[in-house]
């Protein structure tokens, strides 16, 4: 039952014990028709509303009226004079107006005949009747003197006053049979919330411990005390230097905690509770910390220079530790390296490597390395940042022979040994030169002596064969002077007039296409032009053991650039040589060009001969020379008589000598094609067996 009910409970039992009269004199409690007749003792309403009735059969007519009819009830009371024991005693009837079984004429006659549970029978059998003051005769442990139990009856004793067990006193909505173990105050019952005040507010039986004020320093737990079993320390106590929370802030000052661990706190005197080796007291050592707390790291030693706590050198170790305070390589713990310093201060200079003989840090050979960085202890040549040189030794310690000395190319030949490309088996000194565009011999040169004997390193012409190699002879080479990729052999005359020079024409008087025919040169009209062979002339040529039998057949022609033109008689051995012409060009590109009357195409610097008479060679000479007398063939605009020439002073103003080839009908024969002629005014020499060079 909650706290609120059973109070309503309660007081609805207290109402009911004082009692409520009804309207009417009779004890049901129903109300009657009428409320002014104590005599009214029927149950029902009546029919009439003039008063009770006088009869005595409980019976109303029908008409409306009373009867007057049955026996009289002398004192009124309901009871008729025939039945009632004492009529004249309205207390005495026999009517049992409570209808508990017993009248007021019964004997024992009913004591209370309003109140059914006043009876003379012991209903509940507890020995106690209504009458003797059983105030609940239906419940055995309900009687006066009785104790009061917890069991929902509120006047157990009959006294007419609420069992305080049952009742609620200090509001709390809970008595005492319900749980509460004090119902004289309001703040304790069962279940309630525990109170701070030191009291078992929830009836457990229990004040809870943090209640209590345990250290009986004034101030339990839940008052504030964070250490209730220390008086020292409770809510708004003084902190004082002892490592606990002493005003419970939940923190204990930093001061007061031994960080460090060293037994000592910040406010008993550590200078640094960060550091165990560091508190008041404590004896000072080399580690550059205030150890005794007396205000510095004041440690001295005589080691060395006898340095305290700084580091000189800067190289980690303190002085006063450090075996050498102005080297920053040699301190306590160092790694000891071959410097012939005592680098980890173990007392010397104690390196040894296994190297060569195992050597410390000396120098066996005196060659200014010491024996443990030395490769060879006993060899002064060999040493770390030596020079390697071509002696098969490893000279710098490196671990390695110099590059030089080691056979990359394995074609049995060091770079010391003069391979002059290590990282090729074909290139070596005194290796064959071969035509691959290196420097197969190592002369410095690539294809030195190679060019233009086989296709694929064909020279440019003879003179650039000769000059890639003077000591060449005179043979058949190849060239390829506009490098067009198609190679082509030609004879070269590498012995006369300095060398260089390439055959481009073997020439036959009966019929030469290269200075009048159409283009190209080369047409089948004039192949008879070209001697497919030629007699060799071992005068001209005593080097080449064999007969000439190639003339470029026409391309060199048109494809070498011309500084240089040589004319070989081949049948006297004579010969015509123009150097330094001041046009450099093609033979057909200068045949071509019309030279101007009195002029050549191009001008040779210098002419040598040793056939024609002298005179014959008077400037201008050179190549596409015309007659300054073009008078006797005005309408032609090319060169009349000569080819390859000079003017000849014995002849006079007007004559050019034709050494190779002229044109017009002035004597000895006539054609359209050109002729080799002698000196004009000494007579026609014919000569079918001219070699023509260039250069």
């Amino acid at each position: 039952m909650s706290r609120f009910a059973h109070l309503l409970f309660s007081l609805f039992l207290l109402l009911s014990l004082a009692g409520c009269p009804d309207d009417d004199d009779d004890a049901t409690g129903a109300t009657d028709d009428d409320d002014t007749s104590v005599g009214d003792d029927d149950d029902a309403t009546d029919d009439d509303d003039s008063g009770g009735d006088d009869d005595d059969s409980g019976d109303d007519d029908d008409s409306g009226d009373d009867d007057d009819s049955g026996p009289a009830d002398g004192d009124g009371d309901g009871d008729p004079a025939d039945t009632d024991c004492d009529d004249t005693d309205a207390t005495l009837n026999t009517l049992d107006e409570d209808g508990d079984g017993e009248t007021t004429c019964d004997d024992p006659a009913d004591c209370d005949d309003n109140d059914a549970n006043a009876t003379n029978t012991d209903g509940d059998g507890d020995g106690i009747t209504g009458c003797d003051g059983d105030c609940d005769d239906g419940n055995i442990d309900v009687f006066p003197g009785a104790t009061a139990t917890c069991d929902g009856v509120l006047d157990t004793n009959c006294d007419g006053a609420l069992d305080d067990e049952e009742v609620d006193n200090d509001l709390d909505f809970q008595n005492e049979c319900d749980g509460d173990c004090d119902d004289t105050d309001d703040t304790i019952y069962s279940n309630a919330t525990e109170l701070c005040d030191g009291i078992d507010n929830d009836c457990d039986t229990i004040v809870p411990a943090d209640e209590t004020d345990d250290d009986t320093d004034g101030q339990s737990e839940c008052e504030g005390d964070c250490d209730d079993a220390d008086i020292n320390n409770f809510d708004g106590n003084a902190e004082v230097c002892d490592g606990a929370d002493n005003d419970c802030d939940t923190v204990v000052p930093a001061t007061e905690i031994d960080d460090d661990t060293d037994g000592q706190s910040e406010c008993e005197g550590d200078c640094d509770d960060a550091d165990v080796n560091n508190f008041d007291g404590n004896a000072e050592v080399c580690d550059g910390s205030d150890n005794d707390c007396a205000g510095g790291a004041d440690f001295v030693t005589l080691d060395d220079d006898g340095g305290g706590e700084l580091d000189s050198d800067t190289d980690g170790a303190l002085d006063c530790a450090d075996c050498d305070d102005a080297d920053d390589d040699n301190f306590p713990g160092n790694a000891e390296v071959c410097d012939g310093n005592d680098n980890d201060c173990a007392g010397g200079a104690d390196f040894v490597t296994l190297d060569d003989d195992g050597g410390g840090e000396t120098d066996s050979d005196g060659d200014s390395s010491l024996d443990c960085a030395d490769c060879a202890d006993s060899d002064g040549d060999n040493f770390p940042g030596n020079t390697e040189v071509c002696d098969s030794a490893d000279n710098d310690c490196d671990g390695l022979l110099g590059g030089d000395e080691i056979d990359d190319d394995t074609d049995g030949q060091t770079e010391c040994d003069g391979d002059c490309d290590d990282t090729d088996l074909d290139n070596y000194d005194g290796n064959p030169e071969v035509c691959d565009g290196a420097d197969n011999d190592c002369d410095l040169s690539a294809d030195a002596g190679a060019l233009g004997l086989d296709a694929i390193c064909a020279g440019v012409d003879c003179d650039d064969i000769h000059d890639d190699d003077p000591s060449l002879l005179d043979a058949i080479y190849w060239i390829d002077p506009l490098t067009s990729g198609t190679p082509y052999e030609v004879f070269c005359d590498m012995s006369n007039d300095d060398g260089g020079w390439t055959l481009v024409a073997n020439l036959d008087d009966a019929d030469d296409p290269y200075f009048n025919g159409p283009s190209p040169y080369y047409s089948t009209d004039y192949v008879e032009a070209w001697e497919s062979d030629s007699v060799r002339n071992a005068t001209t040529f005593p080097s080449f053991s064999v007969d000439v039998n190639v003339t470029t057949k026409y391309r060199s022609w048109s494809e070498i650039d011309v500084d240089d033109v040589r004319i070989v008689y081949k049948n006297d051995g004579a010969t015509f040589l123009c150097e330094g012409l001041d046009v450099v060009d093609t033979l057909d590109a200068t045949f071509q060009v019309d030279p101007g009357r009195g002029n050549c195409a191009a001008t040779c610097t210098t002419v040598t001969d040793n056939r024609f008479a002298a005179g014959a060679t008077v400037a201008p000479f050179g190549l596409n020379c015309s007659d300054p007398n073009e008078d006797w063939y005005p309408t032609h605009t090319h060169a009349e008589n000569a080819r390859i020439g000079g003017l000849d002073s014995d002849i006079g103003c007007c004559v050019m000598n034709a050494y190779l080839g002229a044109m017009g009908d002035r004597g000895y024969s006539t054609s359209v094609f050109e002729r080799t002629w002698a000196e004009y005014s000494t007579g026609a020499i014919h000569d079918d067996n001219i070699m023509l060079f260039v250069r």
